[in-house]
């Protein structure tokens, strides 16, 4: 190839990423300045591949000079080699953003392969990622990069996920009509995989509904279990936003292409045997297509009156209406409280040779056997009143309106009511005597609604108590309201708690039961709304002839049964004033986000501590507490459970040694049977077995400590899994130095300017300390170095602490700048907050120093001048710190150099 005589600016301005290996290797044999010049031209990523892929000289001769240079041993890696359970301890962007890839990972370190193992930011992040400690190992870079990509593929981390939501039967989907092949070709096996096992465990832990929603990073995977919404795993957002959603598109026969209007569809599965279909929602959103699968179970519907849990005496007086030749009964409550499947039921009822049922759905969710059942589609022309008027020519015996929604539609209804046809429909209202003013304000006549109307219920679902392990509870625990009201009704008062099983997944319930308020139109009643008597007047005479059944009645039978308790269904009854309609308003378990307090400010992070042992119990809660984490603590496995399950905090700390339940027993626990899949977990484990470290990872646990547990590592590596996640402070990053752009330029400048960087203290550096520390009156003044995350004194006057880390030390900001830098208060500043000089002895609150440059241009150190109390720094101040340091640098310009020195221990 022609080198260019006059070089483009492009090749002017090229750096490679291992730069600093040309120096290095400048004097090997066949390496010359045009081969150099060539590839920078060429704009080669690193010199290093470059070498090796033009025969010039082979990876293992590389890198015995990077390994006799800096100490750095380096690897010939396969996939094989590589411990799966290393490579997912790092975030998949950190992988590819430095081109290095952790092969073994133990309880103190981390082994890293690097294409440029002198990358001291990516040492560092990994270390703060991790909090190990970072062994860097040197790998060809095109190797690494192959290796980084098979091991962090797509289809590789899919397969992860799906290990975590712990499959365990499999997912048919049954096939309508055949797909289109095009569109299947478009999600890979390892999609398909992963969201037939978010189906099967959705089914597995009796969710509702499964909610797929996304934001600018991830893809959350929501479950409605009995009611409440609980956050289950977050998925790449490349993974969620595309494929998941186009698989499920796929599976529903939507348009995969359409992307910016809602599509709605159905599916179904048979899992395990047992046929489940889906009715799929996808609404565009600012982040991606937001997707809600509702879990329609057939079975779910095959249930008479008597399974539904109603009151005897009530269910006898609802059955009688149901026996009726004609009128209307309406079933009323909020969206989600169970209404079809209580008219469901009532069909079953009825059900028989004898009885013609005719059903009018928008949409038919479940099918019922021996029932005529008619979805209506509106933009066919099929609506509610024009099916009805077709129905009707239908000979019905018994008719159900899935929802009477406009004045036509009722009339219809009442019309078919008064001429010998028990119509059974929905309307949204509050309460049951709500049903009559609501059916008013519809347009429907008094006379009609009193013509028509036989009965009215309005209905809640609560959670039902677990029957596996409820217990009878102290009567002075149940709500003094609640009490009272029991005593008076039933002469005594009765109340059930439960603690939590791997039945009802550690929530202490299992299922819903309706909560019921019932309305029967008697005569008199029938006349006050003819003659259009107020909906207080209707409830105050129902009340007196016991024509209605309340809420509150209702209630106290349940809590008395054992049913459920008092605090579900507190919010819909009288007991208290305020009422909070649970259905509107579900509980969503642990965000993914800290919460705000009220000044705005972010809430600590929860950690669940569950330690047996009371004494190691007092020492981490006081560690996690120091650490400012809000910690919640559970002295066995059992209440471990119970707290995951009711209220997930962001972490979990678990010991493997625990009373009831064990550590690895609440691990499982709460990965499979709770859905916690994507909540980082910390297991502590006896000392001498860290042979089970990797059987600890690969079943789902997030870290692994061997005792003994020292202090600042335990919070370290609590902070760091924190972290990983997303949920650490933004004040966190602040006391972190960046990594100088030059870094691994200026290491190499260290290793070739000899002993003056790492030998001992000399005089002719100590002069210039000491003329710091009379010039401007200080206690403290020194000469520091920086290389790699350690920071050195070559002088020091008046300093008796060790050396420190870079991350929280002056020097190491210090030296990222060309200008002064100054600390005018310590203490104030969080980026010191681990400071040795600032927390001990001799309690340093100011700080100043000028970054010195090395011989070849770059920042190795500072002259630095340090008092014990505040204080400004003026201009001349500046000027005359200016010139000591210009002199430390003709000292390190000198010419009596030593040959290079490997770095202390």
């Amino acid at each position: 190839m022609t080198i260019p005589a006059d070089p483009q600016p492009n090749e002017r301005k090229f750096r490679f990423k291992d730069e600093w290996l040309v120096a290095l290797v400048g004097t090997m044999p066949g390496v010359t300045p045009e081969l150099i010049k060539r590839w920078r031209f060429q704009q080669k990523p690193y010199v290093a591949q470059a070498l090796i892929d033009g025969d010039v000289l082979s990876f293992k001769e590389i890198a015995e000079v990077v390994k006799e240079a800096f100490r750095i041993d380096y690897v010939d890696l396969n996939p094989n080699e590589i411990d799966k359970n290393a490579a997912q301890i790092l975030p998949e962007k950190l992988c590819r953003e430095h081109n290095v890839l952790p092969v073994k990972v133990d309880s103190r370190m981390v082994w890293l392969a690097m294409a440029n193992p002198l990358d001291q930011e990516a040492i560092q992040r990994v270390s703060w990622a991790t909090s190990r400690e970072v062994t860097p190992l040197f790998c060809p870079p095109g190797q690494l990069d192959r290796l980084v990509s098979e091991t962090l593929r797509p289809d590789a981390m899919i397969y992860g996920l799906i290990e975590k939501l712990d499959q365990a039967v499999g997912v048919e989907q049954i096939k309508e009509e055949e797909q289109n092949e095009a569109a299947l070709a478009r999600v890979h096996a390892p999609v398909i995989k992963l969201v037939d096992a978010i189906i099967a465990n959705a089914i597995k832990l009796r969710a509702s509904d499964i909610h797929i929603e996304h934001d600018e990073t991830s893809t959350l995977v929501r479950f409605r279990i009995d009611g409440l919404l609980k956050n289950i795993m977050v998925l790449p957002r490349f993974i969620g936003v595309g494929p998941v959603v186009s698989r499920i598109k796929i599976m529903s026969d939507l348009d995969v292409a359409e992307r910016f209007r809602p599509q709605d569809g159905r599916a179904k599965v048979r899992v395990g045997g047992e046929e489940v279909a889906l009715r799929v929602s996808v609404l565009p959103t600012r982040v991606g297509e937001k997707v809600v699968m509702r879990l329609l179970n057939e079975k779910s519907v095959q249930v008479s009156m008597a399974t539904l849990g109603f009151m005897p005496s009530l269910l006898e007086r609802f059955q009688a209406l149901l026996m009726r030749e004609q009128g209307i009964l309406l079933v009323t409550g909020p969206t989600g409280s169970g209404k079809t499947t209580t008219l469901y039921a009532a069909l079953n009822t009825r059900r028989g040779e004898s009885v013609n049922i005719v059903t009018v759905e928008d949409p038919v969710e479940y099918r019922l056997s021996g029932v005529n059942q008619v979805q209506v589609n509106e933009k066919q022309g099929l609506t509610f009143a024009g099916v009805l008027r077709s129905v009707l020519r239908q000979d019905p015996d018994v008719l159900l309106v899935g929802e009477i929604r406009d004045q036509e539609t009722a009339n219809i209804a009442f019309q078919a009511a008064m001429t010998g046809h028990l119509v059974l429909s929905t309307l949204h209202t509050n309460d049951a005597i709500g049903a009559i003013p609501r059916l008013s304000n519809i347009g429907v006549e008094p006379f009609r609604v009193a013509a028509g109307l036989i009965g009215v219920t309005a209905q809640r679902l609560v959670r039902r108590v677990c029957p596996h392990c409820r217990f009878e509870a102290p009567i002075e625990e149940l709500h003094p309201m609640v009490r009272a009201a029991q005593q008076r009704v039933y002469g005594t008062a009765r109340h059930v708690k439960a603690t939590g099983c791997a039945e009802c997944g550690f929530t202490g319930y299992t299922g819903r039961l309706p909560i019921i308020e019932f309305l029967e139109i008697t005569p008199e009643i029938r006349g006050m709304i003819t003659i259009g008597k107020t909906a207080d007047e209707i409830r105050s005479h129902a009340l007196r002839t016991n024509a209605l059944h309340t809420f509150d009645a209702d209630a106290l039978w349940h809590i008395a049964e054992g049913d459920t308790t008092a605090e579900e269904v507190i919010p819909y009854t009288e007991f208290e004033r305020r009422r909070t309609p649970r259905s509107n308003t579900p509980r969503v378990s642990a965000e993914y986000v800290p919460e705000l307090d009220a000044n705005g400010v972010a809430k600590p992070s929860r950690v669940l501590l569950a330690v047996g042992d009371k004494t190691d119990r007092v020492r981490f809660n006081d560690i996690l507490v120091e650490a400012r984490f809000a910690v919640q603590i559970a002295n066995d496995g059992a209440a471990a459970l119970g707290i995951l399950a009711q209220d997930p905090p962001d972490a979990l700390v678990v010991t493997l040694k625990l009373p009831i339940l064990d550590g690895r027993q609440v691990v499982h626990a709460a990965r499979t049977v709770v859905g916690l899949v994507d909540m980082p977990i910390i297991v502590i484990a006896p000392a001498g077995s860290e042979s089970e470290t990797n059987d600890l990872l690969s079943q789902g646990v997030d870290d692994v400590l061997h005792e003994p547990i020292d202090a600042s590592r335990f919070r370290a590596r609590v902070t760091a899994v924190m972290r990983s996640r997303g949920l650490w402070s933004e004040t966190e990053e602040v006391m972190r130095p960046l990594i100088p752009q030059d870094e691994a330029e200026r290491l190499v400048e260290f290793r070739l300017s000899g002993a003056a960087i790492e030998s001992p203290p000399e005089e002719r550096f100590d002069k210039i300390s000491r003329m710091a520390q009379r010039m401007f009156t200080v206690p403290f003044a020194g000469i520091s170095f920086v290389e790699g995350d350690r920071q050195w004194f070559k002088s020091r006057q008046g300093l008796p602490i060790p050396d420190s880390t870079r991350d929280h030390s002056f020097c190491g900001h210090a030296i990222n700048g060309d200008d002064i830098f100054v600390v005018e208060d310590a203490v104030l500043d969080p980026r010191f907050a681990e400071n040795p000089l600032v927390l001990g002895e001799p309690h340093i609150r100011f700080y100043a120093a000028q970054p010195v440059k090395g011989p070849g241009g770059h920042n190795v150190g500072t002259l630095c001048i340090m008092d014990k109390a505040p204080r400004e720094f003026g201009d001349e101040d500046v000027e005359s710190l200016r010139d000591l340091g210009e002199m430390v640098e003709k000292e390190l310009r000198a010419k009596d150099r030593k040959k290079p020195v490997a770095p202390p221990d």
